[in-house]
Parts: structure tokens; C-alpha cells; sequence
């Protein structure tokens, strides 16, 4: 999931990229579509966001998603493959 996130994020030069008021941008997707592209359930997608969440990695809105710390999802990502 965290590489997931990371990859979906990378349109822009940057990781740490921020919009006009120094807000990050946000990833454009549902929890639903996430699990499809992971082929996981959108329950199990949840819980993992939600965790992420919870550590600050993220910041969930309504079909957005939004990267606070990459360099952590970055760490989790290279644990996790």
C-alpha cells in the first residue's frame, strides 16, 4: 500500500510537492478503487489507511488522499516488498 501511494503520487518533480498555499496536494482516489489496483478487499484497504493514518503518515478526506510523510511511507514501502 505505502508503494501504492507513493507511485500515485509521483506525477510532479517532487515528493514533497505543495499546492499555491503551501497545502500538499492531494491523490485523487476512493478506497475502493485503491483495493482494486492492490487486489485487496476495500475493507482490508481501510484499516491499512486508517493505520496510516493514525501514525501521520496520511491524511484522508473524501476520495483524496493526502501524503504527510513520505520519507516514513517510503520506509515502510521498502520494508514491506
Amino acid at each position: 500500500m505505502a508503494k501504492t501511494l507513493l507511485t500515485l503520487d509521483e506525477p510532479t518533480s517532487t515528493r514533497t510537492r505543495s499546492t499555491r498555499w503551501g497545502q500538499r496536494s492531494s491523490i485523487r482516489i476512493t478506497h475502493e478503487q485503491l483495493a482494486g489496483l492492490l487486489g485487496a478487499t476495500r475493507e482490508a484497504s481501510s484499516k491499512v489507511l486508517a493505520e496510516f493514518s493514525a501514525q501521520g503518515l496520511i491524511r484522508q478526506g473524501r476520495g483524496r488522499i493526502t501524503i504527510l510523510d513520505p520519507q516514513d511511507l517510503e520506509t515502510i514501502a521498502r520494508r514491506t516488498s
